[in-house]
């Protein structure tokens, strides 16, 4: 396979926002685990295989973006990208804000 010299940043700044969200729903379908409470089932195992997957895939998109930081030079990330965040504390973060001691208004409850 051959390897582009060169990928629109904002094609590839997509493409991770949607691998990051089925990370996401799989992570979420985890939950079934949880909430089973008997002995594992086979669905449940195979739904467990997520943990894996998920742990493979952020840490590849984790090194990506590790990368196309060090390329991104002085471009800015607009301020209306962070407004829809509900995770106040994810946001502080990434912003570069003082981070708040709790995520207030996030519990998940299982």
């Amino acid at each position: 396979m051959s390897q582009p010299s060169a990928v629109s940043l904002s094609l590839v700044l997509e493409r991770i926002g949607q691998e990051l969200s089925r990370q996401a729903e799989a992570v979420r379908s985890l939950h079934a685990l949880v909430e089973a409470g008997s002995g594992p089932s086979t669905e449940a195992l195979v739904t467990a295989q997520a943990i894996d997957t998920s742990s493979q895939h952020l840490g590849e998109l984790s090194g990506l973006l590790q990368c196309l930081s060090g390329s991104a030079g002085d471009a800015f990330a607009p301020a209306s990208c962070f407004e829809p965040m509900t995770l106040s504390g994810l946001r502080a973060r990434l912003l570069g804000d003082a981070e708040e001691n709790t995520e207030s208004g996030e519990v998940d409850f299982f």
